[in-house]
């Protein structure tokens, strides 16, 4: 039978220098001192809260700022290469000599700096052909389209993966945004490593084979490519990127960012204290109404291996199961411990064992793993929005969580979390609370 060789979700993080330890440049995070937020401004709405984070950067990198300015210029070599400012996290990103990262860290108004995390995807693994198809069937996605005339319509759904090629047919006018992380102006969204490609099908992919391969085709992506063409990325670049994707134009009065992000990607660090940069960039999405979307990982079928930022309690994990309804044997389980406290994960399970979608360059192929899981739940999340666009975080995730069929153990398990999603339960529940708010309000 054939097979077909695919990259899978897992990362291994590697802490150091991403730069060999005599060259030039080294690449750090910066924690500005703290400062007192500005109590003047109404944190009450979206737009409040984004633009107090934004000051509250402004006001506490504002010295750190003026003084590297000046070292970007120096031609070729200037003793600052890169640095860019971050407000969702409070953090500088500064690529310059060691001697000025070392002035840095004597800083009084610089709390901690820290060199930036390497991370990669995993070796590919085999998926089998059989079964491909049967993953947008399986979660009643066309049930949903058909009953409630419902396909994602009007809704943004943040991507962040290995990019998205916009040319394949399935995917022609669904990237509302699309933005490099690697350096290029490109406007036009691109892949070159495939990931990213397969998990926006099984999104908002059309059906240009005559076989629909995507959850909410009539969504729309604002895509982030945050890996390289070899599966490689840093932190630095991942909270460049959430950053980016809370606020697209930086402007805090525009309705741009997506209302979820479907995240294919995680490390394997699964309990800890809480905090971290990415805790609390994945944290203030949820603050600002964005649910965060991440597969579980695939270092099962051992316990406690769901890897983060997907074990965090805020985060919505998605498992993977297959077409017989059974749990993928690479998906991660549960529990996570944070700060003494056990979590069932994943939260649900969606189909992720041998998908078929759409394939960098045109045509498709064949991958398994959550990463093609969580895509699943995203484009579920998406008809539940335009079932319901006033429902909050806390309620889609309540909605994923009680609507989802019970697998397993009965309730719910460190296995399939609350069960496999169903697109048509879901939605309806939303309609429901839309239908029990007008009442209220009459």
């Amino acid at each position: 039978m054939r097979t077909i060789g695919l990259a899978v979700l897992g990362l291994v993080l590697a802490f150091g220098f991403l730069q060999a330890a005599n060259a030039p440049y080294q690449t750090v995070i910066v924690t500005p001192a703290t400062v007192a937020a500005d109590h003047r401004v109404d944190v009450s709405s979206r737009s409040g809260l984004v633009q107090s984070l934004m000051d509250q950067a402004r006001r506490s990198q504002r010295k750190l700022i003026a003084d590297l300015r000046p070292l970007t210029i120096g031609g070729e070599a200037p003793a600052v290469k890169e640095l860019r400012s971050l407000w969702l996290v409070n953090r500088l990103v500064v690529t310059a000599t060691k001697e000025v990262i070392a002035q840095l860290s004597k800083r009084s108004d610089v709390a901690s700096v820290r060199p930036t995390e390497a991370i990669k995807l995993v070796e590919p693994m085999t998926a089998k052909v059989e079964d491909a198809e049967y993953g947008v069937a399986k979660v009643k996605a066309p049930e949903v389209w058909s009953k409630h005339s419902i396909n994602g319509s009007g809704i943004l759904v943040g991507h962040l993966d290995t990019g998205v090629d916009a040319t394949h047919p399935d995917l022609k006018g669904k990237i509302a945004l699309f933005k490099d992380f690697f350096g290029s102006t490109a406007t036009d969204s691109f892949d070159g490593q495939g990931h990213g490609t397969h998990t926006a099908g099984s999104i908002v992919g059309g059906n240009a084979s005559g076989k629909a391969i995507g959850v909410s085709p009539g969504a729309k992506l604002v895509v982030g490519r945050i890996f390289n063409n070899s599966g490689s990325t840093t932190d630095a670049v991942i909270l460049e990127a959430m950053n980016w994707i809370a606020d697209p134009d930086g402007n805090p009065q525009t309705a741009d960012s997506p209302r979820l992000v479907s995240c294919s990607w995680g490390g394997r660090k699964t309990s800890d204290t809480p905090g971290g940069d990415l805790w609390t960039a994945s944290q203030h999405w949820v603050d600002l109404e964005i649910l965060p979307v991440f597969a579980a990982g695939n270092s099962g079928p051992s316990a406690k291996t769901v890897g983060t930022p997907g074990a965090y309690p805020h985060v919505l994990a998605i498992g993977a199961t297959t077409a017989t309804d059974t749990i993928a044997y690479f998906s991660s389980r549960g529990p996570a411990r944070w700060d003494g406290t056990d979590y069932v994960k994943p939260d649900v399970s969606a189909p992720g064992n041998n998908i078929q979608s759409a394939k960098d360059k045109g045509g498709y192929t064949t991958m398994s793993g959550t990463s093609m899981a969580c895509p699943h739940a995203a484009g579920v999340v998406a008809l539940v929005i335009q079932a319901n666009p006033t429902l909050k975080v806390k309620q889609l995730v309540d909605i994923m969580r009680s609507t989802a069929t019970d697998l397993g153990t009965q309730g719910q398990d460190n296995t399939f979390g609350w069960g496999l999603i169903d697109a048509v339960k879901a939605v309806e529940k939303a309609r429901s609370l839309a239908a029990f708010d007008l009442r209220r309000g009459e």
